[in-house]
Order: structure tokens, then C-alpha cells, then sequence
């Protein structure tokens, strides 16, 4: 607990759990960038295999979808070899 003087300065108040305030904040926060960070990088996997199925160039795949190159190309590979049989 800490004690300040309210904004007038004549009556003393007693300010309690601040620092536990404070790291409530700072882990909502965090939570908040973290879930922001997973939707970010979630893919968009029917839209993925839309790509793969068009023959779109992978930098265009990475870009709209976050999914990576090598995996983009794991699976265009892949559609190919099916497409062949």
C-alpha cells in the first residue's frame, strides 16, 4: 500500500495494490499482443489450396495467406504429382 496527497494536497489517501494493478495491466496486454500475433499468423489454408490448384506465384501465396514458401511449394508439389496420376 502507498500513501499520497489527492490533487488539493490536504487530505492524505491511501492508494491500494498498485503494483499488483499494474502487472494485471501489463499481462492483459500481453495477452492481447499475443492473441493479435496468432490471428495474424494463422493461414488461410482453403484459400492456400485455392493457390496451389490455380498455379499462383508464391510470392502472391505468401503475402495473402501467411503461409510459407516451402510449404506452399511442399503442397504444389504434391497437387502436382496427384494431378499427374
Amino acid at each position: 500500500m502507498t500513501a499520497f496527497y489527492d490533487q488539493t494536497g490536504r487530505t492524505w489517501k491511501w492508494k491500494k495494490n498498485i503494483a499488483q494493478r499494474q502487472v494485471d495491466e501489463r499481462e492483459r496486454r500481453q495477452q492481447q499482443i499475443n492473441y493479435s500475433e496468432i490471428i495474424r499468423n494463422a493461414v488461410n489454408w482453403l484459400k492456400v489450396q485455392e493457390y496451389v490448384e490455380k498455379g499462383v506465384k508464391p510470392v502472391i501465396a505468401v503475402r495473402e495467406t501467411g503461409v510459407s514458401r516451402t510449404q506452399y511449394w511442399k503442397m504444389r508439389k504434391e497437387y502436382e504429382r496427384k494431378s499427374e496420376k
